[in-house]
């Protein structure tokens, strides 16, 4: 199987089953996204809010900061004092537009809202997908605004359709005890190069422990299968853990996909639905994918 690894910047193929390897430099410049989406399925539709925070030093009358986002929104910003702007645009970023935002004296935060529909056709998800099968979003997506040479921190809170689950990179201990129904809530503090939002029809299985949340998401019932990942994610997690030092992040979330796929993101894996059932992925592609975290 070939496996795309995505950034911001580059579409790589590389011939492994995993891709999405995210970094963290040891002090990077980091931007706060607080995001709330609304997501339709059916037509393919988000609704987006994103409240943003830039790195201190970003502020003050004439500064500026530039950001791409996905050609099928045209965002609005909600500052009064802020000014946007699209920029030209560059060959290098197909369906990708780049917009330039002025600062208000003494500002370093903006709210932009944006919606649009993005959804893609079959096979062919670089720039994201929301459909009835599910919904596929990462950085290379560009479905949030994703600023030059910054990574991000997150959190987001997403209504979506009765009977869906949303998952991300982080935790999704919610600070609140009033979210609505269908509303689901993910944070994540240290820098990221890209945020993933993947949603869908799922069944999910759980083992907690002190060491580790350990998840494992279908897309119909199968006991029996979540049990020996979850086994192996506890075994392998803890392997590694020795051999290389601490695992850094809180779960581990094995999610089957909607199409064949081998990927590796921030404390996910994300396996098509074959891939997830042939019995020598538990313990050779699989062990891979829990090696890159």
């Amino acid at each position: 199987m070939i496996a795309t690894s995505l950034s911001a910047s580059k579409y790589t193929t590389l011939p492994l089953l995993v891709a999405f390897a995210f970094s963290v430099s040891a002090a990077p410049a980091v931007v706060q996204h607080d995001l709330t989406l609304d997501l339709y399925p059916e037509s393919g539709q988000v609704n987006v809010v994103d409240r943003i925070q830039l790195p201190k030093g970003s502020g003050g009358a004439g500064k500026t900061a530039d950001f791409y986002l996905n050609a099928a929104f045209e965002p609005v910003l909600l500052d009064s004092k802020a000014r946007l702007e699209p920029v030209p645009a560059s060959p290098l970023k197909r369906r990708v537009r780049q917009y330039r935002v002025r600062l208000a004296e003494g500002s370093n935060s903006l709210t932009i809202s944006y919606s649009g529909k993005i959804a893609q056709a079959e096979q062919s998800y670089e720039l994201g997908h929301v459909g009835p099968e599910g919904a596929y979003l990462t950085g290379a997506s560009f479905w949030y605004p994703v600023f030059d040479h910054m990574r991000a921190a997150f959190s987001i809170r997403v209504r979506a359709p009765e009977g869906w689950t949303v998952i991300s990179q982080g935790t999704d201990a919610d600070p609140r005890t009033d979210s609505a129904p269908n509303t689901y809530f993910w944070r994540e503090t240290r820098p990221q190069t890209g945020i993933v939002l993947l949603a869908g029809r799922f069944i999910a299985y759980t083992r907690r422990s002190a060491e580790l949340d350990a998840r494992v998401y279908l897309r119909r019932p199968d006991p029996a299968l979540a049990e020996r990942y979850l086994e192996a994610t506890a075994l392998y997690v803890n392997l590694y853990s020795r051999l290389l030092g601490h695992y850094p992040y809180d779960k581990f979330a094995l999610v089957e996909n909607f199409w064949e796929t081998g990927y590796g993101m921030p404390s996910l894996a994300l396996l098509g639905p074959r891939v997830i059932r042939f019995p020598f992925i538990l313990h050779s592609s699989f062990p891979h994918e829990v090696l890159h975290h």
